[in-house]
Parts: structure tokens; sequence; C-alpha cells
């Protein structure tokens, strides 16, 4: 099995090429009055950790997820940041403006925003925690937001949540396991995507991704709304092929006529636990692709080995039972397993 220990995605990662921030309306976030641009030289911090030497991993698009303990039983924990409430975040966006200034021209003394704990903080639910490594405001003791304004955290998954219905199908507490696509040796020198059952245990500490169906909009064409299809793949287990040399010139070549480059994006995972990303957007580059182009993930060859000691106390609704019906079988497309009529 293709499995790497990789760092656990738990705030926002630093862009590998230097950037600059652009007054002008995100094309990503409705209402972001500013676009932050990639330049064509790697970020000073990239070159101090020596990134070159980093392992290049898919960038995976979906909603982020968590496996830790909650009163001593492992479970899946959905991201939640916590944000600033509206009259928070019209001072904070008059401060940002102004800091984006600063930056431009270092003139005068650099704007500092004070935080009002807990007063200018949304509320979260009850079991919410703050994402590991979130800085500690040594007074209030109170988790401090990110230059974005947000408190990167986790929530745990409730079956009983509609909120976090699809989150539910890919994870079952009974059975303590979970559903997961990760790549496999196939035998013949070559790889292939293989959906099975992985327990918890195997999982503790790790970040996953939430892809499928109904998950932003479904990019790697997973499923339809009659048959929907969900699945977690670990942070920083698919490696990107092809992208051996590390400079802007030979990223961008390889975005633009790699043979394994329709992808999101690249996570470079470095052994003392740094990360760095980039995503087609910083090259000016679209996602997700167009129709008439399939996304690398979904085009890759998928088997279902996802039998299990007992599986007769599976909701009808689950992906357990889903992909119970397809055990043993293998697809040509990771994409063409929504489109079975074998789907009930």
């Amino acid at each position: 099995m293709l499995r790497n220990k990789t760092c656990a995605v738990q705030s926002k990662m630093p862009c590998i090429l230097k950037t600059v921030v652009r007054e002008a309306p995100s094309s990503k976030r409705e209402g972001q009055n500013y676009i932050v641009e990639a330049v064509a030289e790697l970020s000073e911090d990239a070159v101090t950790c020596d990134v070159k030497n980093g392992r290049a991993t898919e960038k995976i698009d979906g909603t982020c997820c968590h496996v830790r303990k909650l009163d001593g039983s492992l479970m899946l924990w959905a991201r939640l940041d916590r944000k600033p409430n509206k009259r928070a975040e019209k001072k904070f966006k008059v401060f940002q403006r102004k800091h984006r200034q600063w930056e431009a021209t270092k003139i005068g003394e650099e704007p500092q925003f004070q935080w009002k704990f807990p007063d200018d903080l949304k509320q979260v639910p009850e079991q919410w925690i703050p994402a590991d490594g979130v800085n500690v405001d040594k007074t209030t003791q109170c988790p401090i937001p990110d230059k974005n304004g947000h408190i990167p955290g986790w929530v745990p998954v409730d079956h009983t949540n509609p909120q976090y219905c699809w989150h539910s199908s890919v994870v079952d507490y009974n059975m303590n396991v979970a559903l997961t696509l990760r790549p496999v040796d196939a035998g013949d020198g070559d790889t292939v995507l293989e959906i099975g059952v992985t327990r918890l245990s195997d999982l503790e500490g790790s970040t996953l991704e939430l892809i499928g169906t109904n998950i932003n909009g479904n990019p790697y064409r997973l499923g339809d709304k009659q048959h929907p299809i969900h699945i977690l793949t670990e942070h920083g287990c698919i490696p990107v092929q092809g992208l051996s040399e590390i400079s802007y010139e030979r990223i961008r070549n390889w975005f633009e006529c790699g043979k394994f480059s329709r992808v999101e994006g690249v996570v470079w995972h470095l052994p003392e636990g740094r990360m760095f990303k980039l995503h087609r957007h910083h090259i000016k580059l679209c996602w997700p692709l167009p129709n008439d182009e399939l996304p690398l993930l979904s085009s890759l060859a998928t088997r279902i080995v996802c039998k299990t000691e007992d599986t007769t106390n599976y909701p009808q609704k689950s992906m357990f039972h889903v992909f119970n019906v397809f055990d043993g079988q293998h697809f040509n497309k990771l994409c063409d397993i929504g489109k079975s009529n074998c789907i009930s």
C-alpha cells in the first residue's frame, strides 16, 4: 500500500511562491475586495525550509476533516472556522485595507488590530475546539484569529445533525471505521485507486478531505443527486508525478503541459512538519476544469474492497451500504462508479 506519513492540515498553508495583494474584487469569495497573486519567484520561507526536498502531493478539492478523540472515543471532526461577528468583521475589513496600504508603502507605523474576546466572535457549538497550533491570548486564554480574522477549528460529526449528513455517510461509529480512497500498487508497476474500509484508529491524528457529489460543486464529477457518492481521502496520500524540479518556470510548465497536472494544486510536505501549497489560481489557471477536461483523480482506475465482518447494520443511505454493492468490482475511472445502474 502506497501510504506515507504526512503532515496534518490544521491551518492555512503558505504559498510556495511569493505573493502580492492587489485591490480588486475576488472571483473566489463574494464580498472580498482584494485578490492574492503569486509572482514568478519562490518565497523566502520556502527556500529557507528547503522545499525542494519536500514530497509533492496532490491538493484535493473537498472539505477538510480530522480524526481525533472526544471523551475517549475516536470521531470524525468537520472543519468549522470561528469567524468575527458582523460588527467586528466590519472593523476588521477597515483594518485590513489600511494594513495592505501600509504593506505597499511601509510608511508610518504598522496598523494593529485589537480583538475583544469573546465579544467580537460568532458563537460556535459547545463541543467546538480550535485547531492545533492556534495562538492563544495570554490574558484571556482565548484563541486568536489568524490574519484573515478566522480561528481554524473543528466540530465533531454527529449523525443526528443534518448539516453534516455527507460527513456522517462515510463514517460508522459502531464499527469504528471510515470509508477511504487511497492509491495502491496494482502489482504490475501501475497505481490504482482503492476504495475501502479503514479503522479510525489507523487515521487518528490525520486530516482528510471529504469529496463527492454535494461537496464544493463536485469538481471530480462523482455520482449525481439521485445517487450521491462521497469518500474520504487522507491528506498527502496521492503523490504527483513529473514535478521533480522546483522553480516558477518548471512548476508553470508542469501545470500547462504535464500529463499528470489536471489537479487543483500541489502540496509539498517537509520532514519537520511544514507544508507549502500552490493552487492553479495562483498562476492564473482555471479550476474546476472545463467540461472537456477530466481531473486526473477522476480518470484513474479504481477498485472497490469494502466487505466487512458485519454489513447488516449499515444505514441504507450510508456510503458503506452503497459501496458494498460494488465490492470486488473494478472501474476504468473513479467517476464511472456513480454512473453504474447498481446503486440503489
